[in-house]
């Protein structure tokens, strides 16, 4: 049997350049923007440790109404669709808002049906449309007690949005 010569394997070129990697993160939370615990510092730490490795970078979380002010007034409108979520053909509207910091692009999905509250982990009621609830007599959703017997609240809920406004 004859011997392997190394030479005879074409050379593997270390620097030769990389395609660049594209990342996207999607969340519920992400600091400074929202954060209630860890998940929020991850989403804030993670995305700006690969740019560093070149990466291309998005992170996608929701536009709660609790972001502070200094950042909402720097995000920019990048479009909108319309999405059908529920079998009667009701469509809703879903705008996607843009803020580049430190190489990270960060796409807040813009919908006041769902995020007009502003804060995450508020309840599971939340996670219904306004449109779609039930509602008593003076216009306030029912409470989730009365129907199933048991409170809905997430374990997050008596946490702030951001830890900017603790």
């Amino acid at each position: 049997m004859a011997a392997r010569n190394p030479k005879a394997a074409p050379a593997v070129e270390e620097n030769l350049p990389q395609p660049r990697r594209s990342v996207a993160f999607i969340g519920s939370e992400c600091y400074p923007f929202v954060k209630t615990g860890g998940l929020g510092d991850v989403m804030y730490a993670l995305p700006k440790a690969l740019v560093k490795q070149n990466c291309d970078v998005r992170v996608i979380i929701p536009r709660y109404k609790c972001i502070p002010e200094k950042y909402q007034e720097k995000m920019v409108y990048r479009g909108a669709f319309s999405m059908d979520l529920c079998a009667d053909g009701k469509s809703f509207y879903v705008g996607i808002m843009e803020y580049v910091w430190d190489g990270v692009v960060y796409d807040f999905i813009d919908n006041d049906e769902f995020f007009s509250w502003g804060n995450p982990y508020t309840n599971l009621v939340d996670d219904i449309p306004r449109s779609r609830r039930s509602t008593t007599s003076t216009g306030r959703p029912t409470s989730s007690t009365a129907t199933t017997g048991r409170r809905l609240l997430s374990p997050y809920s008596n946490r702030r949005c951001s830890a900017a406004l603790r």
